[in-house]
Order: C-alpha cells, then sequence, then structure tokens
C-alpha cells in the first residue's frame, strides 16, 4: 500500500468555488473536508498508480484553499479488490474516490464470483478509455458464415471477449486459441496460427499496431467503436476509415445485428476498451459531484494526461462522455443474462 499527499497549491487565477461553477450555497460550501482520497484499485507503481500519480496534483488544483488529496494504491492489477475494499469502506460524503481500471468493470459486467461491487450504482466523474480492433484474415471465399475462425484470446471473460463473441455474431464457426495475446497473439496471426486478433492500445499506439499487420498483408476489419448518446456505437473518431461491427456485417452480407446477445457485446466492447474510471460512492451529494466533476473536467484538459493518449493509447474521458462509457458497461438485465449465458455455454464459465 502507498500513501502520498497533494496540496491544493495554486487556485486557476485566483477563482473561488463559485468562478469554477460548482453553484455551491454558502451553508454547503462551510462543510466541505479539506482532506480527501484518492483511492487507486491496483499495486503502488503499476500503470493504473502512474494515471493516479499523473490525476492527483491536477484535481487537488481545483479543491477548495488548503485542501488535501491522499493518494493510496492498493489491491491486484485487475483492480477487484481495491474496487471491493472501496465499496465496502467508502462513505457517501465525497471525501473518497475510486480510480479503477477496465478490467474491474469487465469482472463486474461477466460475474466473476469475486466482485462485491456494483458497478451501475457508483458515480462516474471522468475516464479514460483506448481504441479497440479486430484485425485478420477472411476465409478465401471473403464471408465469414459458417466458415470456421480462429480467434486469439487470453481468456474467454478477459479483454479479447469482444472478438470471440463478434465472430460467433458474425456467423463464423468460432475456434477459441487460448492462452495468446499481445504480441505472442500478433506473431501466432504472423505465422498462420489464427485467423484473428483483438488489438487494443497499450504501451504501443494501436494505429501502429494496425500499420505492422497491414504490411504482413493482414488487414485491421472493424473497431469496437465508442459509445454514443444514443444508446449505440459509433465509429471510433481516432480510427475513422474503419467499420464498426454493425457496419462490418452489413458488409459480410449478414443481417442487422440486435437482440440481447449483440447488447451484451457492446456492453463488452465498451468495458474492454475503457481504460479506467474515476468513480464516486453511490448517494454522493450532488454539490460534491458537481464539485469532483469540474475538477476531474479540469484535470483531462491538463498536458500530463492528454500526453498519455500519444504514449499509452489512452484517451482522457470528460464527465459527460465517462457517463456514457459507464452507461455502455452496465447492461440491461436480459443482455447481462445473454453474455453469461453465452460464455457458460461456450466455455463453462461459471458466474459468482
Amino acid at each position: 500500500m502507498h500513501s502520498g499527499i497533494v496540496s491544493r497549491r495554486r487556485l486557476l487565477g485566483g477563482f473561488g468555488l463559485g468562478a469554477l461553477g460548482l453553484a455551491l450555497r454558502p451553508a454547503w460550501a462551510a462543510m466541505v473536508p479539506d482532506r480527501f482520497t484518492l483511492r487507486i484499485a491496483g499495486p503502488e507503481g503499476g500503470w493504473l498508480d502512474r494515471i493516479g500519480r499523473i490525476l492527483a496534483p491536477e484535481l487537488a488544483a481545483a479543491l477548495p484553499p488548503g485542501a488535501q488529496l491522499l493518494r493510496r494504491a492498493d489491491g491486484g492489477r485487475d483492480g477487484v479488490s481495491g474496487s471491493n475494499g472501496f465499496a465496502g469502506t467508502a462513505l457517501p460524503d465525497g471525501r473518497s474516490l475510486l480510480l479503477a481500471p477496465g478490467a474491474a468493470a469487465l469482472a463486474w459486467l461477466v460475474g466473476d464470483g469475486r466482485v462485491n461491487f456494483d458497478l451501475a450504482r457508483l458515480v462516474p466523474v471522468i475516464g479514460g478509455a483506448s481504441s479497440g480492433v479486430v484485425a485478420g484474415r477472411l476465409p478465401p471465399a471473403g464471408a465469414l458464415s459458417g466458415a470456421p475462425w480462429r480467434v486469439a484470446a487470453d481468456a474467454p471473460a478477459g479483454a479479447d471477449l469482444p472478438a470471440l463473441l463478434a465472430a460467433e455474431l458474425l456467423g463464423a464457426r468460432l475456434q477459441p486459441v487460448l492462452g495468446l495475446s499481445g504480441g505472442a497473439a500478433r506473431r501466432a496471426l504472423a505465422a498462420g496460427h489464427v485467423d484473428a486478433v483483438f488489438l487494443r492500445g497499450q504501451r504501443i499506439d494501436v494505429a501502429r499496431q494496425i500499420a505492422v499487420l497491414a504490411a504482413e498483408g493482414v488487414p485491421a476489419l472493424f473497431s469496437l467503436g465508442v459509445p454514443d448518446s444514443a444508446g449505440g456505437l459509433a465509429r471510433d473518431p481516432s480510427l475513422p476509415a474503419l467499420p464498426d461491427l454493425q457496419e462490418f456485417a452489413a458488409r459480410q452480407g449478414g443481417p442487422r445485428l440486435a437482440g440481447p446477445l449483440y447488447a451484451g457485446w457492446r456492453s463488452a466492447a465498451a468495458a474492454s476498451t475503457t481504460r479506467f474510471l474515476l468513480l464516486l460512492p453511490p448517494l454522493t451529494p450532488p454539490p460534491m459531484v458537481a464539485l469532483w466533476r469540474r475538477a476531474g473536467d479540469l484535470a483531462t484538459l491538463a498536458p500530463s494526461l492528454r500526453a498519455q493518449e500519444e504514449t499509452a493509447g489512452i484517451r482522457p474521458l470528460a464527465s459527460p462522455a465517462a457517463d456514457l462509457a459507464l452507461a455502455a458497461i452496465a447492461p440491461s438485465a436480459e443482455a447481462s443474462l445473454a453474455l453469461r449465458g453465452w460464455l457458460a455455454r461456450r466455455f463453462n464459465w461459471q458466474a459468482g
């Protein structure tokens, strides 16, 4: 466990809380605490802790004069234990925030038995997302309907889940090749051992991965898209030339994708491309939500966080986009049952 304190040292041009647009009533403003905690659901020194170190001073800069922000990193890399701890101890008073990785959101979505938090009840502040792309070779006939398709994946219910489920939604005879991810998956693709891989921005920008594969004669097929305000998906603005799954299915001559399982796929796609979410406990008072969202929105404009888009493939999401991201991850009950049922049938996955 690690902790560090970041003090509020500047006031954004000397403006007070009212000038920051928080519209706090005087009585409430007097109740704003002077000590806050940013709880990071990941180990000290991990990539999420590094994001926390970038965010902490930017968030603290928008707090009231003299306020301190305590940073604490704790838990495993997938964020489940750290998120469980936050859900079990954080009070809804605005004093504590959770920085959770997308892996924790995906674990919640698929019903991982270790999960003891309800992501849908948490309040989003800001987030970070990456692009997700399925690249691969199509069958000789060009159409996937009924054709075998070997898809690389680390694990059935991991970040590669959207690639596995997409193959089945497209009508292919899915042949998962498990235990492969990242560079190992791309090498297997180059060697002809698999037909498709899932690419996601991490240390290397996903566009560079696409370019490398294209030079080897392997095209990018479709992106996972980004959530839109209508509850669907739109083309990824970082990869505007790539169709989303719905467009790709139409190009394959298949029927329009619809139904609970496709809705479950959309949730899995949103969870897989979410890199982090900054969250507040349920029932946090609206003035405190407004304070943190204002602080978070300013943090997303900071050069230090914007630089993560180039170096780590992470696109900052201000509060409206973070709301859409969380809403996209949280499926309807019907979609959740369809997704978990598919995992159980295809992979004997047992939800907790």
